[in-house]
This record gives structure tokens, sequence and C-alpha cells, in this order.
């Protein structure tokens, strides 16, 4: 698959879940993890690399 830039509000819209929840899952729940593929906390385009790593950790989400 192939994994595009995007913003953590498209993030936050596919998973349906509000802003504190994807802040607290990605600078806090998944941040050393995320961290190695490049994450910043106050990042708001999430680069392939890291969508990638979020996809491997929180699965990818069921858009229908």
């Amino acid at each position: 698959m192939s994994y595009k830039t995007i913003t953590k509000f498209s993030l936050r819209t596919m998973y349906g879940m509000s802003q504190s929840s994807l802040q607290k899952l990605m600078n806090d729940v998944f941040f050393e993890d995320l961290k190695e593929a490049g994450y910043q906390k106050n990042m708001k385009i999430i680069p392939p690399k890291v969508l990638k790593k979020f996809y491997d950790l929180f699965g990818e989400p069921i858009l229908e």
C-alpha cells in the first residue's frame, strides 16, 4: 500500500475520533514508536513514514 502525507485533522476524521483522543494516542500512548519514524508532537502534517507506523500500531481505518 502507498501512504500519502495527510493532516492530523484528516487522520482523526478517518477514525471518527476527537482531537484530544488522537493527541493522546500520538503524544502519549504511541509517542516513542512514532518518534522513531520521525514524528514530533507539534506536527500538523503527518508524513507517509509516520502514517505507516501509526497504522501498524493502531490499525488502518475502515473506510465505507
